[in-house]
């Protein structure tokens, strides 16, 4: 599904994106050459943590997990397991956790990389106050620039996919999630 927003839509929504400290800029350019060669960058997306319905709805769920239990154990060890919180820089691109509380946003702020970025989600955004310090950046649209190899590799990070993103005609990607 494409979702397609008006030019004054989208200025509607980044006005009330300022109100919530949320912004839509270049983010970190993140140099892979020059820093330790064993830092990973992650993007993840729709994870839907403690989201119940997620496991009849989505097919790649369907069948998979017994209950929601087991779905958000499986999410926790994967992120314990694959990043590593002091080195590696992860970006979330939206709906992380399904109605999201105090003790889930405890939990996540404990496991996820120091240098964590978050795309808002459909989902998302209700308790940004208490994310506090997890977060390094909270955005709707990143634009992103990662240097590996002597190659500057532009990014326009979204929770929804778009039509068209900055550079995207000088080979810029837009990495997305939601479907």
């Amino acid at each position: 599904m494409i979702v397609l927003v008006s030019f004054s839509e989208r200025l509607e929504i980044m006005k009330e994106n300022t109100k919530r400290k949320c912004s839509m800029n270049l983010g970190p350019k993140i140099d892979l050459d020059n820093n330790d060669k064993k830092r990973k960058v992650w993007f993840m997306s729709d994870l839907h943590y403690n989201h119940e319905n997620i496991l009849w709805i989505n097919k790649k769920t369907r069948g998979h997990f017994q209950d929601i239990t087991q779905m958000n154990q499986y999410i926790l060890k994967e992120l314990k397991e694959k990043v590593d919180k002091e080195r590696d820089i992860l970006f979330d691109l939206g709906d992380l956790i399904w109605k999201e509380g105090p003790a889930e946003v405890e939990l996540f702020s404990k496991l996820l990389p120091v240098r964590s970025h978050r795309v808002l989600g459909n989902h998302d955004g209700k308790n940004l106050e208490a994310w506090g310090k997890t977060w390094k950046g909270v955005y709707d649209l990143l634009d992103l620039i990662i240097k590996k190899d002597g190659e500057d590799i532009r990014l326009t990070l979204s929770h929804y996919p778009i039509l068209d993103w900055n550079h995207r005609y000088r080979g810029a990607w837009n990495l997305h999630g939601h479907c």
